[in-house]
């Protein structure tokens, strides 16, 4: 008999457990993400996000259960999932230009890429003047710009990033944003965005996912589409 195939998720848990320093996080939870372009993971500072991003990118592990991507069994750091932790990760050795362009021998992609658009964004992040700053010159902002930039450059099927508009002005961020959307719609690939800022989610989402701590532990308030 023919195993029965799952169907196709951008991200699934399955019977999931996780405890960091014995505190349990998540619980024999079970749970799909949509498949979308653009998805939003909302919920307030401190409910679990990071840690569920870190586990749906490999960088933690379950003790119990399962996370598959695209119904691939995530048990390590992968390059076909681009990460952004809130700290950025920068390479502090390296100046902003190569930060940036560190990442293109990561790219995955079947076909040369249009390295045009990509080369564009660098002034359309409003970093032209700070590509020859050291990581440690930069701004807040202007940190999390060069990470998201330099997670764009290996083209990952997947780019999740944790918080990235914290230290972001307002204009810049809608920068960002546009770019992000550009990127799903030229098929690069799709985007996960977490915040607790719901102010900035826009019309143009595709799938959001709301996330609490009901009972102690990481749990889903409500997922929603648009059609």
């Amino acid at each position: 008999m023919q195993a029965e195939q799952m169907p196709e998720a951008l991200i699934r848990f399955d019977h999931a457990d996780f405890r960091w320093n014995s505190r349990p996080i998540l619980n024999d939870f079970s749970f799909d993400v949509p498949e979308a372009p653009l998805t939003w993971i909302i919920g307030k500072s401190g409910v679990g996000k990071s840690t569920l991003l870190k586990l749906m990118t490999g960088h933690l592990r379950l003790q119990r259960g399962k996370c598959y991507v695209k119904n691939r069994l995530v048990d390590a750091p992968t390059t076909k999932i681009g990460y952004v932790p809130q700290d950025c990760g920068l390479f502090h050795w390296l100046r902003t230009k190569d930060n940036i362009q560190f990442a293109r021998h990561l790219n995955k992609f079947g076909a040369k890429p249009d390295f045009d658009w990509f080369d564009q964004l660098t002034e359309r992040f409003d970093l032209t003047e700070a590509k020859d700053l050291w990581p440690a010159e930069l701004s807040g902002g202007m940190t999390q710009r060069v990470a998201i930039l330099r997670a764009l450059q290996a083209s990952p099927k997947i780019l999740v990033l944790d918080e990235p508009f914290s230290a972001i002005d307002t204009e810049n961020t809608r920068r960002v944003l546009e770019v992000l959307r550009e990127y799903t719609d030229r098929g690069y690939g799709q985007t996960i965005i977490s915040t607790h800022e719901v102010a900035l989610i826009s019309e143009k989402v595709d799938s959001i996912v709301s996330i609490s701590q009901p009972t102690g532990v990481l749990g889903i308030d409500a997922v929603m589409q648009s059609a």
